[in-house]
């Protein structure tokens, strides 16, 4: 993550600037499954150079007693630093404050490539899938890789013509006999047609849920979804659970800003001038 700019305990706090860090890119909305959508549909790539976001996450532990820690509070600038045909590149700064005292992260470089999306040897079938009020026609595709001694399973349910395009994901990993379940995760899109404020206006958005267990916790995510903003994600709820039902943690992401850089001619020229609203400024 770089160089830390302020003295303190720097392996604690490399560990909570990582964590946090890491935690802001996951691309939720799809379940890391952004790759089964071209690129002019993609939360960041479909979005013109220079682009960026600013988000605030606030994280709380609990004792073994229940009771309340000290939160760390993070704030992450996402910025798009390029778009190509192969994949994007992210510029993150990151800022955590932690018992008064504030410390920052040199900027830090993210490249993410585009993966093959899904063809008819994954697809499995078809399947009608209700969101909330809504009955979506989806196609059902399967991946399995066996590797290490441990089988993924991963189902999708894909709607090309319904944003957010993948509307259910399944993952469930395992020993090599089935056994033994090592991680399983299920996201699904609860709602497609809502209208929220962002920042003061009214924007369309939809919201996701996500379930992971892994070893003896459990987390439990609730997001909502604006396709105007550069990666989507404008709110976000989690809660960390273990085996008992004890609150081992919760977190919350509050959208601060964000901005959109002016179309290109190449977009212009594509089209993708339709999926960009109007430019909001920092204020």
């Amino acid at each position: 993550m770089g160089r830390l700019l302020l003295s303190a305990d720097r392996g604690t706090l490399a560990i909570l600037i990582l964590a946090s860090f890491l935690l802001t890119l996951l691309p939720a909305a799809t379940g890391g499954q952004d790759w089964v959508v071209p690129r002019e549909q993609h939360a960041w790539a479909r979005f013109p150079a220079g682009s960026w976001k600013q988000v605030r996450v606030t994280t709380r532990a609990y004792s073994e007693a229940g009771e309340p820690m000290s939160p760390s509070v993070m704030t992450t600038r996402s910025v798009l630093e390029e778009v190509d045909e192969k994949g994007f590149t992210l510029r993150v700064e990151v800022t955590v404050s932690v018992n008064g005292k504030e410390f920052k992260a040199e900027p830090h470089m993210v490249r993410q490539l585009f993966g093959e999306p899904p063809d008819a040897a994954s697809r499995v079938g078809t399947e009608p899938l209700i969101v909330g009020q809504d009955t979506i026609d989806t196609q059902v595709h399967r991946w399995v890789v066996e590797q290490d001694g441990t089988r993924t399973v991963t189902n999708v349910h894909l709607s090309p013509g319904c944003p957010p395009y993948v509307l259910k994901r399944h993952t469930l990993a395992t020993n090599a006999a089935g056994t033994v379940r090592q991680f399983e995760s299920l996201v699904e899109v609860t709602r497609l047609s809502d209208e929220i404020q962002v920042l003061g206006e009214n924007r369309p958005a939809w919201h996701v849920r996500t379930v992971q267990h892994e070893k003896d916790d459990q987390t439990t995510i609730e997001e909502t979804h604006c396709p105007g903003v550069p990666d989507g994600v404008v709110r976000r709820w989690s809660k960390r659970y273990d085996r008992t039902g004890r609150l081992l943690e919760e977190s919350e992401l509050e959208l601060l800003s964000y901005h959109i850089a002016p179309a290109t001619d190449e977009q212009l020229r594509m089209g993708r001038r339709t999926w960009l609203p109007r430019r909001r400024r920092q204020p």
